[in-house]
């Protein structure tokens, strides 16, 4: 009897190993809003980002640029504005919910830097990701903020991969504004 009891504790142990160092007080309940975090720049490995919302594909960049009717406005890690661009970058994405099926050409990015005002995230490294169960690769990250593409975010890889548009953006009234005070301050680049 003992040796039986031995046996079906130890088949039982074998077959729920994931149960071993259950928290249960650090389950997210139905409801619980995820922990704001500050989101990483990229690193040099090789990992995917597992992205829940999209405000997580938006990582630091290398630099930001503010495209308005063609002319560029070069904001780099280390100026005053570029921590809160990138966080207004951030909560503009998080009302993101999907990535339509429509993709970006290269003459539609061309036109938004040259006729729109839109924002560009640049990364120096391409970077991996995870969303809404779709696996893609980026290095650029474009935010229109007026024209055709206005209720739209674009991931681009430069290397020729286009995704399809991610939307729609949180309506975030205060970033349009905040950039074109930038071209009378002087801590952009």
């Amino acid at each position: 009897m003992k040796y039986h009891l031995l046996v079906m504790l130890i088949i039982i142990t074998l077959l729920f190993p994931g149960c071993q160092g259950f928290d249960p007080a650090a389950t997210v309940k139905p409801g619980d809003a995820p922990a704001q975090t500050k989101v990483p720049a990229p690193s040099t490995g090789s990992s995917t980002i597992e992205a829940r919302n999209a405000s997580e594909l938006v990582l630091e960049p290398e630099r930001i640029i503010y495209w308005h009717d063609g002319v560029q406005t070069v904001v780099k890690p280390g100026a005053e504005s570029y921590a809160k661009i990138v966080s207004m970058a951030q909560k503009r994405a998080s009302g993101a919910r999907d990535m339509y099926k429509s993709m970006v050409e290269d003459a539609d990015i061309k036109a938004l830097q040259n006729g729109s005002r839109v924002l560009e995230f640049q990364y120096a490294q391409k970077i991996q990701a995870r969303w809404h169960s779709m696996d893609f690769k980026y290095d650029r990250f474009f935010f229109p903020l007026d024209g055709e593409f206005n209720n739209y975010m674009l991931i681009v890889d430069s290397s020729g991969s286009h995704y399809g548009p991610i939307g729609p953006p949180d309506a975030s009234a205060d970033l349009l504004p905040y950039l074109e005070s930038l071209d009378s301050k002087s801590d952009h680049q």
